[in-house]
């Protein structure tokens, strides 16, 4: 970690002794080259992106949405079940608390 926070305070030292000029040339040429390979992948993406995707058989698009019918069914039967409970243990308290009013 000392290592680390050494070589970037010699950076720092670095980048301080160079004129104002040399700082200016090397802040755009870093934003050239940044701006060159967000260019790059964005021509990259355009060309896969044209290129045919290879034919899938119907089973390879049903067996995703299966089993993300199966996960959804699952965790609303398990909501369902959670919440009958719930208002069972509500019911349940209501009733008592009414039988405790009732009564004097």
């Amino acid at each position: 970690m000392r290592w680390i926070m050494s070589q970037i305070a010699r950076l720092g030292d670095y980048l301080m002794s160079l004129s104002d000029r040399a700082r200016m040339q090397l802040i755009i040429i870093a934003l050239l080259m940044l701006g060159g390979g967000g260019v790059y992948k964005l021509v990259r993406s355009v060309q896969r992106l044209s290129e045919p995707l290879p034919a899938a058989s119907a089973q390879e698009l049903i067996r995703p949405m299966q089993r993300l019918f199966s996960d959804t069914k699952g965790n609303l039967n398990s909501y369902q079940q959670t919440r009958r409970q719930e208002l069972s243990r509500l019911d349940s308290l209501a009733t008592i608390r009414t039988k405790q009013t009732e009564t004097p």
